[in-house]
């Protein structure tokens, strides 16, 4: 259960939590990242960060759909695309049936990797950011209706 105030934290996994809350889905949170600004990782990280969302995905399997919370610029060492490379990993898990929904940062470089490994694609409107969980909650409630087969 998440506490009362995780809607007003703002950002892209507290408005999925709270999505998924809203529309009677199961959340089953798999990996929290972060990195400050600066340049590429390692590839020995990114790798790192792709095998434990997996790991955590697969414990959890069957799922329904995926909600993702990426920044859209994310790179690594001799990786340009280290978002579409996360998003490939997860649809090469959970296969084409799946969807797979991500809410990015305004700042993304959207590709074609990542166009063709998820469903959709939300990017924040708004900067400074504050329209994180705003864009969370339409992605999970997008999700629910294409799962109910609304959409």
């Amino acid at each position: 259960m998440l506490p009362d105030s995780a809607s007003t934290i703002g950002t892209t996994v507290s408005g999925y939590l709270q999505g998924c809350l809203e529309q009677e889905m199961q959340a089953l949170p798999t990996l929290f990242a972060s990195g400050a600004s600066g340049g590429p990782v390692t590839s020995e990280t990114l790798g790192a960060v792709i095998d434990e969302l997996v790991e955590a995905t697969r414990a959890g399997l069957p799922i329904d759909g995926c909600l993702v919370a990426l920044h859209g610029s994310f790179a690594a060492q001799g990786v340009d695309d280290a978002d579409g490379e996360v998003l490939r990993a997860l649809r090469a898990l959970v296969g084409p049936s799946v969807p797979i929904y991500a809410a990015l940062d305004q700042h993304c470089n959207v590709s074609q990797l990542m166009m063709d490994n998820a469903d959709v694609l939300s990017v924040m409107r708004t900067y400074p950011h504050v329209d994180g969980a705003e864009r969370a909650l339409r992605c999970a409630e997008l999700l629910h209706n294409a799962l109910c087969g609304e959409t």
